[in-house]
This record gives structure tokens, C-alpha cells and sequence, in this order.
């Protein structure tokens, strides 16, 4: 989960207006703290997961209820940063100690932090941790950072690129990676940028980045696992040249060498956003638009998703009290949960045309949205 926070390769045919949110707080019923979500996934219809930094819960009834699956490692210095989960078994989760106890190892040094991954074979019911530690720097103001992007292509080989905000250190993240499905991490050369990673192959990878897309190349490839990163461009839409990118999405892999991603473009003069469509058929060397003539207008709100049947699915508020859904161009309109207003989306999972959630940009509410009994509910772990 990045600062911009939007995700997912998406095709849009949807136009839908972004509003502030008024959103309810929910508390942890253990700290009182306001469970903040930091991460989450459907892994398919009804099953999937969701974190917040102290806490991980797996749901495989659409989130009517959840069973806590929190490594048993997570504490007041130990947080999750992420998650990633390959199907309903096989799970990896970030985790961050901050070298801040006097009777650190690492007492000499207070802006290093620990890190080590856990993982777990059996839906959360046991966790191994990685016998690695892997020392990172990172902005003694910020402790320790919370933000991490994790990518396996199989069993064995991962990535997990550890943003880092401070510009006195680098401007990229800290990269690192397996070979043995977590057990071991090294770290690869610094990337060009800090960013979301996705991985097809052991080789083959995709960087994209919304730290600052005006002055940087926002999308960067590789073809050997990491070691070095290529840049690549994309072209403005011959409808609307006056435009320039405003943001980016995380890439999603459809083979080996095809992906999409879906950026926001504005215009300079007006504040008017612009949702394309990307596709890349040579792993990121070269994109194109899909769909070129198919250009949204007025602010739109990212939710939108190719799941994998083959449906578009696109989830956007449309006022303070519905939410529009569109299904390969046909669009619904359902009521929003009552208490819940002007929920602006920071993103999107779609398992199926048919089942689908979202979370609220403030990170607090966590949405299950369902087109065919034309329900929206607060799923939100509590």
C-alpha cells in the first residue's frame, strides 16, 4: 500500500465524481486505537484478508466474520507492514522492529530498524519467521516506515521494496529479495524510484511510482529479477495532449510479458481528471493505450478493476449516499450503508463480477459490495 494509495490494473467505463469523506471511526477492541487498515486482499469470492499494523484477520464469509491469523512476532516495536497471501494457505507478512529498546544490538545506531518476514503455510494458524535480519535505514522522524510493497511470482521467489521517505538517505526504497519462499532476504541495488512492484517470472518485473510522477519517470522494468530497472513512457492520448499524468496504478501482470496499468491524467488549465488504460505486451519496454477513443472525464474516482473472467468492473460514490457499480459498460446504483457518506475510494479488490470490495480513503472502512443482492456493507474487522 503506497502514499498514493490506488491499486490495480483496471480498463474504465465509468464516470463518477470524487467527494470528501465524513466517515465513522472504528476502534480496536483490544487498544481502543482506530483500526486503520494498511492492507487487504480478496483472494477469491468471499475469502480474503485484511491488516492494520498490529493486527491480521482472514474472512472467508465475505467478512460476516473474521478470524485473527496475527503472527504471533507482531508487538508494541513489532509491526505488520503488508501482506501478501498466494491463495487461502500460503502467506507472507512484512514485519518491522524499530531499533529503538536500550538493549538493542542496535542501540548504536537508533535509525536502523529490524526487519524479518513471516510466513505461514496453513491460513495463519502457524507462522515461521525468516532466520535473516536485515538491517534498514529510514527516516528517524517517521518510526519506523510503514509502507512496503511485496510481489511473488511462485513459491520461491519474492520481492518486498521498503519505502523509504527520507531525502537524506534516497529517494528509492530498499529492495530486497528470496529465493527460498522467505526464509533468506538480500538486498538488491537501491531501484530508481520508490514505488509498487509486481513480478511475473523470477526476471521479469514491473516499478511504478506516485511520489512524484510530474518530474520522474513513473514506470520502470526489469528483465533481471531486480538488479537493474529500465524506464519506460506513457504516451499521451491523441484526444487530450494538453495532459499530463497526475497518477499511477500498480501494474497487474495478465502472462509473462502482458500487463496493464491504469493512470489518471488532468489537464494543466483545469482540474479535470482523466482515467486510461495502459497495456504493455513486451513487459513494460512499451505501452499503448487500450481503448483510446474511451477517455473519462470530471474526477474520477479510481475503483476499477478487469477481474479475471474477463468482466470490467468499476465501483465509484456518486453522492453522499450511493455508489455506482458498472459491469462491462452497464451501470447500477445502490445505497450506501446508513452513517456512511462521501467515501471517496482509495481502492479496489475484485475477485469476480460479483464480488468485490473497497476501502474508504481514510483507510477505516472496508466495504463489501455485491451486484447481485445490490448490498453494500461495512466489513471492517472489529
Amino acid at each position: 500500500m503506497r502514499r498514493s494509495f490506488i491499486q490495480f490494473g483496471m480498463l474504465f467505463s465509468l464516470l463518477c465524481c470524487v467527494a470528501q469523506s465524513g466517515i465513522s471511526q472504528q476502534e480496536d477492541a483490544t487498544s481502543g486505537a482506530v483500526w486503520r487498515i494498511i492492507a487487504y486482499e480478496l483472494i477469491a469470492p468471499g475469502s480474503g484478508w485484511a491488516a492494520s499494523s498490529t493486527n491480521l484477520y482472514w474472512t472467508d464469509d465475505n467478512g460476516a466474520s473474521w478470524k485473527d491469523i496475527t503472527p504471533p512476532q507482531v508487538s508494541s516495536r513489532t509491526i505488520i507492514q503488508n501482506a501478501y497471501f498466494a491463495d487461502r494457505l500460503r502467506g507472507w507478512a512484512p514485519l518491522m522492529k524499530t531499533a529503538i529498546d536500550p538493549t538493542s544490538v542496535y542501540k548504536e545506531d537508533p535509525s536502523l530498524s529490524i526487519f524479518r518476514v513471516a510466513m505461514t503455510e496453513d491460513g495463519g494458524s502457524s507462522w515461521k519467521v525468516s532466520s535473516s535480519v536485515s538491517k534498514i535505514p529510514f527516516d528517524p522522524a517517521k518510526l519506523p516506515p510503514q509502507d512496503s510493497s511485496i510481489s511473488f511470482s511462485d513459491n520461491a521467489h519474492g520481492w518486498i521494496l521498503v519505502s523509504n521517505s527520507s531525502s537524506q538517505l534516497s529517494r528509492s526504497g530498499v529492495l530486497l529479495q528470496t529465493a527460498d519462499g522467505g526464509a533468506h532476504w538480500k538486498a538488491l541495488p537501491r531501484p530508481p524510484i520508490d514505488g509498487e512492484i509486481r513480478f511475473a517470472s523470477a526476471r521479469d518485473g514491473i516499478l511504478t511510482t506516485n511520489e512524484n510522477p510530474y518530474a520522474d519517470t513513473a514506470v520502470w522494468y526489469t528483465h533481471d529479477g531486480g538488479l537493474s530497472w529500465i524506464p519506460s513512457t506513457l504516451p499521451v492520448p491523441k484526444g487530450c495532449p494538453e495532459c499530463v499524468l497526475n497518477s499511477i496504478d500498480r501494474a497487474t501482470f495478465t502472462g509473462l510479458s502482458s500487463a496493464v496499468v491504469t493512470a489518471s491524467m488532468r489537464t494543466p488549465e483545469v482540474d479535470d481528471l482523466r482515467a486510461l488504460q495502459y497495456v504493455t505486451l513486451d513487459g513494460g519496454a512499451t505501452w499503448h493505450l487500450r481503448q483510446e477513443d474511451k477517455i473519462l472525464g470530471s474526477n474520477v474516482n479510481l475503483g476499477v478493476q478487469i477481474v479475471k473472467d474477463g468482466h470490467t468492473v468499476a465501483y465509484c460514490p456518486t453522492s453522499d449516499k450511493s455508489l455506482a457499480v458498472t459491469i462491462d459498460g452497464k451501470k447500477s446504483v445502490y445505497s450506501l450503508p446508513q452513517g456512511l457518506r462521501f467515501p471517496p475510494f482509495a481502492k479496489a479488490s475484485i475477485a469476480s463480477d460479483l464480488s468485490g470490495w473497497a476501502l474508504t480513503s481514510d483507510r477505516m472502512e472496508l466495504l463489501s459490495i455485491d451486484p447481485k443482492s445490490g448490498q453494500v456493507r461495512i466489513i471492517t474487522p472489529q
